[in-house]
């Protein structure tokens, strides 16, 4: 196993670690799985399935690239990576939309800071590659972008976010 291969298995790890502690600190009651309410659940159903197909194309089009042999500027492990990022903006946007982006136990606004500051550190994680000259490297893009598109991604969910409660504040103020 190369240096690269390390760095991934280890970034995943200490990922999902994040993700457990991440959990643990936005619900209310301690536990890892949010409640949701039947609306949420079926909100949620929907996004999962749009997010799927959304994953299955893409992945379909860098399978496409990688089988005519395209000029790909990214390794493969980066590739599929990059497949799962239009899956991510669909089920966010999807799921925020609809209410059930935070379930019934969860600190609302402790899941909207959330995404500022994940969005903050993978910005700042890609802004590193970029000052040090490692995310464009022998003509190929490096994990670097996957960090620069994980904070563009958090920072459109926080945008969603912002813009689903000033409607929802328009709607009650009408009301």
């Amino acid at each position: 196993m190369n240096v690269t291969g390390i760095a991934v298995g280890l970034g995943l790890i200490f990922g999902l670690f994040l993700v457990l502690v991440l959990y643990l600190a936005i619900h209310t009651d301690g536990k890892v799985m949010g409640k949701y309410d039947e609306k949420q659940i079926l909100a949620r159903g929907r996004s999962y399935t749009y997010a799927f197909y959304t994953l299955v194309a893409s992945n379909m089009i860098m399978m496409a690239l990688y089988a005519m042999n395209a000029p790909v500027p990214f390794e493969p492990y980066i590739a599929f990576f990059i497949a799962l990022i239009p899956s991510g903006f669909v089920q966010g946007f999807f799921a925020i939309w609809n209410d059930a982006d935070e379930g019934l136990n969860a600190k609302k606004k402790a899941v909207f800071k959330s995404y500022i500051w994940i969005g903050i550190a993978n910005l700042v994680s890609a802004i590193f590659f970029i000052a040090t000259g490692m995310m464009y490297v022998d003509g190929k893009f490096t994990i670097g972008l996957v960090a620069l598109l994980c904070g563009f991604m958090m920072f459109f969910l926080a945008a969603v976010t912002c813009i689903r409660n000033r409607i929802r504040a328009k709607e009650e103020e009408e009301d």
